[in-house]
This record gives C-alpha cells, structure tokens and sequence, in this order.
C-alpha cells in the first residue's frame, strides 16, 4: 500500500476538531482524522503518516522531513506554514540522538518560537526579524526541502497556509510543485474558531486530489 506523508502545522494537524481538541484550547496527542491527510488518504487508498505538528515554523517542516525515513512508494505532501515562526536548537541537542521517525517532538532540544508568544526570547526574536527576512528564509526551507526529496526521486507536492503573503518574495531559483488553493478561504471553522472546520478540511483535500492529477503524482 502506498503511504502518504504529509507534513505542516496545526491545520494539517487538524488542530480544533472535534477529537482534536483539549482543554484551553490545547491540541489532542494525534492528528486529527477530519484533517485533510487523512481524509485524502481515505479516499485515494493511501496509508496515511501524518508528521505535522501544532505551531511548527517552516525551519521545523524541513528539519522533519530531513529527519524522516521515506518508505518506498512514498507521497508526500508539505503545507508550508507562516513564516512568523522559528525553531532554535538548544545546547543540548545532538542529532545523533535524534529519534528519526518519530513524529512529535518529544524532548527539550529545540525550541518552536513565534510571533504569538509572549516571552523574553520571543521578544528579542522578533526585534531581531523583519518579514522580508523570515519570508526569504522561508523560501530557503523551502527549497532545500524540494532539493532533498527530489534527490530520493520522491513524488511530492506544495501547498501553502497563506501564499500571498509569501508570493512576491519567491526567488527565481526556487522552481517547485505547488498551487495556491486558497486555504483560508473557510466554508466553516473548527471548534477553537481559529482553524478550518470538517468541510473546509474536506474541500483542502479534494483541492489537493485535484493538484496531484493535474501533475500525473496520481
């Protein structure tokens, strides 16, 4: 069976569905199964590995998808997030250490940071950014991460939380498989207001399905 991994923050996480959904708003400890991969998966067939992760920055997205074992006939489907978010590795991390096909970040050896945080460190770091600055890093990422798969001859495909903000900033270089399906574009909301609901989730995958035609990936 083919496996599609797919990976992102907390809309590909399905953050704010009805079984994704704690206490203050917190995120359940697995993705959501009204969250578009797996509602893709269901409907193509696909084995579904869901690697994304509440809050992750685009620097995050990448360091999992270097981090991960691809298994043969693998899909993979990145949804790039804002590029107000940072991951810092901190002094203890030692990637030989790394658990490599884990999917959640269990340890203290990174911290995820942004623009929604209220702390010292998120402070200084958004004194030290501007958005020209996190939007060309962002690219960055996001071509290394198209490089990498296409060295592993894995069928992959791009898509974006918000590529507006993002498209005047594309460099020439970066030459990637994507298209902007709008994914903010809300038919309804989760259960935290926040974040695309059942039917929003649902037209993303037939969005998405609609994408990987028109490239020959399905």
């Amino acid at each position: 069976m083919r496996t599609l991994f797919a990976f992102g923050d907390s809309y590909t996480y399905g953050h704010g569905l009805e079984d994704c959904i704690f206490a203050n708003n917190m995120p359940g400890p697995d993705s959501s199964k009204f969250a578009w991969p797996a509602v893709l998966g269901e409907e193509l067939g696909y084995k579904i590995d869901n690697r994304s992760q509440p809050g992750l920055s685009n620097l995050g997205i990448l360091h999992k998808i270097l981090n991960t074992n691809f298994e043969e006939n693998s899909l993979c489907i990145i949804m790039w997030s804002v590029p107000q978010r940072d991951m810092i590795f901190d002094k203890k991390y030692i990637p030989l250490r790394e658990l490599f096909n884990r999917k959640k970040d269990t340890s203290n050896s990174v911290i995820h940071i942004g623009n929604w945080i209220e702390d010292e460190l998120a402070k200084y770091w958004m004194l030290t950014h501007n958005d020209t600055d996190l939007k060309m890093r962002s690219w960055l990422h996001i071509h290394h991460a198209n490089l990498y798969l296409n060295s592993l001859t894995i069928p992959h495909y791009n898509f974006f939380i918000n590529y507006p903000s993002l498209r005047e900033y594309k460099p020439k270089y970066c030459n990637i498989p994507f298209k902007d399906i709008s994914v903010q574009k809300f038919i309804d909301r989760a259960l935290d207001n926040n974040h695309p609901g059942p039917l929003t989730q649902q037209r993303i995958a037939k969005d998405i399905k609609q994408c990987l035609i028109e490239a020959s990936i399905i």
